[in-house]
């Protein structure tokens, strides 16, 4: 695919005056998508775990990191040039008036471009089965450990060991004498209640792990309702100027519609069915509140996406109403792009944090075993 992008768009460099960004764009994610795949196969980026680490093997990750950031951007970049101008004029002869786009070029790049969200949509979509698959083989899990506590309460309170008989052992009883079997009882009794102590002990680090301690409540409380304060915001402003964007109707809609789902997953994470304990066993509830999250997660990406296209396809309208030109209104497109690309800003801050962790853990080197 890389190498089939730096051809085409090589070939056709000039053959897009309706938008000639757009052979740039196949061209340079060509060349670093080729660049990202390469690298992958140098011996630095394949670092056994039990290797000490090394300059090279740093630098490596290093861009990988900054080379994924980059074609994170210049995709975003390339889906605008690309959907603004849907569908182009495909006729060379056509007026200057009306700029023409190769067909083979033009359809290409939406097709790698479409391909890419076909690809991230079956990804979320195996994504929630393998959910909801762990979610149910949590609650087996679960049931066990309930089974475990309860042998560890009856140690706590009894001084013994009471557990339960494991199906498919066999048991083979030998006649000794007295003394020799109350001594056996003994250590096999020690033996049990240490193995069961260890495995309670694991299961409830693995407990903490998996259920962090919750903050208090004035602080979540808070965060509820600096969540809910955009959302509400979308919503009245796209209510507002409903009709007030001639130039692009679709604007204020997008506003409402992203308003209202993401309002809607806001307050469904304060239902008591998204906040199920881990040691209680799971419920259709449950199950349907994941699915819920799941769907309307992956419903807000894509409507995302759309309005990505409506807002920076017309950059920058015209505002005033007495033009001859389809206007709309400053406030509701500058309040739509400003939120539009505030997701990005957010984006790329928490990219760099994460790229700045990932360096300062090389840099540091991996923990010594032998030092645990």
């Amino acid at each position: 695919m890389p190498v089939t992008q730096i051809a085409i768009g090589a070939v056709h460099l000039d053959d897009c005056p309706r938008e000639p960004y757009i052979p740039i764009y196949l061209i340079v994610s060509g060349v670093f998508s080729l660049a990202l795949a390469l690298l992958s196969c140098l011996p630095c980026s394949r670092q056994a775990n039990d290797e000490p680490t090394n300059p090279l093997s740093r630098v490596c990750t290093a861009w990988n990191s900054l080379t994924t950031f980059f074609l994170f951007c210049w995709f975003v970049v390339g889906y605008v040039w690309i959907y603004s101008i849907y569908e182009p004029n495909y006729n060379k002869t056509a007026t200057a008036a009306d700029p023409y786009c190769d067909r083979t070029l033009y359809l290409f790049a939406l097709g790698t471009t479409a391909l890419v969200f076909i690809l991230l949509g079956l990804v979320c979509v195996v994504g929630c089965c393998v959910l909801i698959k762990i979610n149910k083989d949590l609650g087996d899990e679960r049931q066990h450990s309930e089974s475990f506590r309860n042998v560890r309460r009856n140690v706590s309170e009894n001084g013994l060991c009471a557990c339960a008989p494991l199906k498919g052992v066999k048991v083979r009883l030998s006649v000794a004498p007295r003394s020799q079997q109350a001594k056996q009882l003994s250590v096999r009794s020690s033996s049990s209640c240490a193995s069961s102590a260890f495995i309670m002990s694991n299961t409830a680090l693995l407990q903490r792990i998996r259920d962090p301690p919750q903050p208090p409540t004035p602080i979540l409380v808070c965060s509820k309702v600096a969540l809910c304060i955009m959302p509400v915001a979308q919503i009245a402003i796209g209510a507002v100027h409903l009709d007030d964007c001639p130039r692009e109707p679709y604007i204020p809609i997008y506003l409402i519609v992203l308003g209202v789902f993401t309002l809607a997953l806001a307050l469904l994470s304060c239902l008591p069915c998204s906040r199920q304990a881990s040691d209680e066993p799971t419920n259709p509830l449950s199950r349907v509140c994941t699915a819920w999250n799941s769907l309307t997660t992956l419903f807000l990406f894509c409507w995302f996406v759309a309005g990505n296209v409506w807002i920076y396809s017309i950059y920058k309208p015209n505002y005033d109403k007495t033009a001859a030109d389809p206007y709309c209104d400053r406030t509701l497109y500058l309040f739509a792009f400003w939120t539009t690309t505030l997701v990005y800003i957010l984006l790329g801050f928490f990219f760099v944090g994460g790229c700045c962790v990932l360096v300062c853990f090389c840099l540091l080197g991996r923990a010594d075993p032998d030092d645990m």
